[in-house]
């Protein structure tokens, strides 16, 4: 009966991955947050190795950005896809920018926006901005302006700035939507105040500002109180 016991929790071991294992993991993610690369580096990549794709697309990550290890496009391409495959929206997302960007692959952008849409689904803001714009250039997808505004809105609704900002031109220009500088003045709006790139926050007063010269008093108030109005839905944009 031992003998049984001991097996059967053997093979549970094998599963899941044991305690130091999942230790040496969590201790990987926490040396990369304080900067120390390539010890983060030693320890991910041993995670990686045992399948975890949150470790995968760290080290996807470090690849690409030259973090602890020598940057290298392909391998970055190579752990990403591991975590892409195992439903890891975050790597979805960064294989997508690679394949856009043609880091490591073969600029495809049909195969960029098949990642962001993937990652999209998941809720991940940056994917979800970028297939936007591709929908709105008609790059790897059909040119589709209220495709574009739709996916917009979903990384607007998790207060991802620069979607914000590209949700308020498709209102100022009516593309996609029903024109609308009360809605245009509102998304520059909250994009002025959530933006920490101050590119991004300098464009946002910019349109904004533009949308005020062409409306009237009331229509400002009622755009201000939209944007005090307005709650975010969801975080998910991080890589």
């Amino acid at each position: 009966m031992m003998k049984a016991l001991l097996i059967v929790l053997s093979a549970m071991v094998g599963i899941t991955g044991s305690p130091a294992q999942a230790d040496n993991a969590a201790d990987g993610f926490k040396l990369y947050e304080v900067g120390r690369y390539a010890e983060a580096a030693m320890l991910l990549r041993g995670a990686a190795d045992r399948g975890d794709a949150e470790a995968q697309n760290k080290l996807g990550l470090m690849h690409s950005r030259g973090l602890g290890v020598p940057q290298n496009y392909e391998a970055a391409v190579s752990w990403y896809r591991k975590a892409a495959f195992q439903g890891n929206a975050k790597a979805q997302g960064n294989l997508g920018f690679m394949y856009e960007s043609g880091y490591g692959v073969a600029q495809d952008y049909t195969e960029a926006a098949n990642w962001y849409q993937k990652a999209g689904e998941q809720g991940l803001a940056y994917a979800q901005y970028n297939l936007g714009f591709a929908y709105s250039l008609g790059r790897g997808v059909p040119q589709n302006d209220k495709s574009a505004a739709d996916w917009l809105r979903k990384a607007a609704d998790q207060e991802y700035s620069v979607a914000q900002v590209g949700l308020g031109d498709m209102y100022r220009f009516g593309l996609g939507v029903p024109q609308s500088l009360v809605h245009a003045h509102m998304w520059e709006n909250l994009a002025a105040a959530s933006a920490t790139d101050p590119e991004i926050r300098a464009m946002a007063i910019d349109n904004r500002d533009l949308c005020t010269a062409q409306m009237t008093p009331a229509q400002v108030a009622e755009a201000q109180a939209l944007a005090t109005a307005w709650k975010p839905k969801g975080s998910g944009s991080g890589q």
